[in-house]
């Protein structure tokens, strides 16, 4: 799974629970232009992995890493 799909997943969910950007974003404790960064896979953006792993708590999903 790269970039982009975790992106798609991320947006399937957000729409899946009704949640616009601003919302989530609200929720999430960040800007609008940062959850759209993510969203949107911008990789010049500086999305960190907090950021992530925020968003994915907040939307009731979560990241696992295999060896």
């Amino acid at each position: 799974m790269n970039q982009r799909d975790i992106a798609s997943v991320v947006v399937a969910r957000r729409k899946a629970l009704g949640l616009t950007q601003a919302e989530l974003a609200d929720l999430a404790g960040m800007s609008r232009a940062t959850l759209s960064a993510l969203e949107n896979a911008a990789e010049d953006r500086g999305v960190t992995m907090s950021t992530l792993l925020t968003v994915l708590s907040v939307i009731g999903l979560s990241l696992r890493v295999d060896p």
